[in-house]
């Protein structure tokens, strides 16, 4: 007992010395993880960030600047943005995997079927859709939520709200803010032939 009653200093120190190397092991693989992630985010949201200012820049000139986009740069702009959300889109909330779709769906309405380039490539050379200014604006401010959206979700200061935020589909979006066709209008997406070769192509 006495013996054991000498050791008990050596003990508390050799505990000590174990816990705190074990905290520190433990906080210091925390803080890698969190720089780590951090990184990834941010890689992924430049990636990403980059293709959607592309398009919104092209979004802009179609009909208001010469000279206007050609259906080959934006045939381009969508394969850089589609190959980019392929590559690091499955880093994003699960909430939001719908961008790759709603992106296409907002170009395409201002466009026309060169946004279906990546997977026709036929298309990249059909003739755009003429300038719909309304659409236009349309695609360009949901492209501006999709932007701040994707780098609040990288900015380390947003804490646990990073990617909470709801960031819905754009037909859903165009309905919930009013943004909808007027009556007797056309809407561009509705039942268009590119869409039906891509069901007989994927069926």
């Amino acid at each position: 007992m006495d013996a054991l009653m000498g050791l008990r200093p050596w003990l508390l120190s050799v505990g000590s010395a174990s816990l705190a190397s074990w905290l520190t092991y433990r906080l210091t693989s925390r803080a890698a993880r969190e720089t780590e992630m951090r990184t990834l985010r941010l890689g992924s949201a430049e990636e990403l960030a980059r293709p959607l200012r592309d398009l919104q820049g092209l979004l802009r000139r179609h009909g208001h600047i010469e000279p206007s986009p050609t259906p080959g740069e934006i045939a381009a702009a969508i394969v850089e943005w589609t190959t980019a959300f392929d590559r690091v889109g499955h880093r994003l909330p699960d909430a939001w995997q719908h961008i790759g779709r709603s992106v296409r769906a907002a170009t395409g309405e201002a466009f026309g079927a060169v946004t279906f380039a990546n997977i026709l490539p036929e298309t990249a050379t059909e003739s755009l859709a003429g300038p719909h200014f309304r659409w236009q604006d349309y695609a360009d401010e949901y492209i501006d939520n999709l932007l701040a959206a994707v780098l609040r979700w990288c900015d380390p200061t947003d804490g646990d709200d990073r990617g909470k935020r709801p960031l819905i589909q754009y037909d859903p979006w165009l309905r919930q803010t009013g943004r909808t066709d007027p009556p007797g209008s056309t809407h561009m997406f509705q039942d268009p032939w590119w869409l039906r070769r891509i069901e007989l192509r994927s069926a």
